[in-house]
């Protein structure tokens, strides 16, 4: 089973309990967005370090852990994707620019106040504090490639987006950029054509999800 981590804009006024108020969050919310292991960089482009909120991790042993996880004002995150927008259109390259724009429309166009990622299975895999450091790391990063227009992925905004050292990002795949939606109509679109089959080897099913492995 991987780790999931999910994306929302959401009316909820915060995290939800997933005992208490699941049910009234959903009511609240979008789309949901999820992706395996990561944070998709176009989730993060949305958030700052103010974002950063620790709440008590409940699913572990460790009584007093605490983890940190994204929670924004919906209106300001839009304004962070566009003020990046220079950056983002010299790392992508044209298709997963249009991409990131196409990203920016739906986010803007979702009627909801606040937005929120959940990241408690993501906590999983690090010492306590781990995850906060490395959203800390990311969020200088994005600061400077709004100043800048320079776009400089370091060791801790690579791992949360799982992208390598030696990985372009005008070359991956769209759902490891904005995650999948949760939705009737599949998004986002496939950027890398599949290769073609070898005449010797039947024909297999693709998963939907290449998974990062650590």
């Amino acid at each position: 089973m991987s780790n999931r981590v999910y994306f929302y804009c959401s009316d909820f006024a915060g995290l939800p309990d997933d005992d208490k108020d699941f049910d009234a969050f959903s009511d609240a919310s979008g789309i949901e967005y999820e992706a395996s292991y990561t944070i998709p960089l176009f989730w993060l482009a949305l958030f700052s370090a103010g974002d950063i909120t620790l709440a008590k991790q409940n699913d572990l042993d460790e009584e007093d852990r605490k983890y940190a996880y994204l929670f924004g004002d919906k209106a300001a995150g839009v304004e962070r994707l566009r003020a990046l927008s220079p950056a983002m259109r010299t790392a992508l390259g044209a298709r997963r620019f249009a991409l990131y724009e196409e990203w920016t429309g739906r986010i803007a166009a979702e009627p909801f106040q606040h937005m929120l990622v959940r990241t408690v299975e993501l906590d999983w895999m690090d010492d306590e504090g781990e995850l906060e450091r490395q959203l800390r790391a990311a969020f200088d990063d994005l600061e400077y490639a709004r100043q800048t227009g320079e776009l400089r992925l370091g060791d801790a905004i690579r791992n949360l987006i799982s992208v390598s050292a030696g990985e372009s990002l005008e070359q991956i795949e769209g759902f490891r950029l904005a995650g999948s939606a949760n939705a009737s109509e599949e998004w986002p679109p496939r950027l890398t054509p599949p290769p073609p089959p070898s005449a010797s080897e039947p024909v297999k099913k693709k998963s939907r999800w290449l998974f990062w492995l650590r």
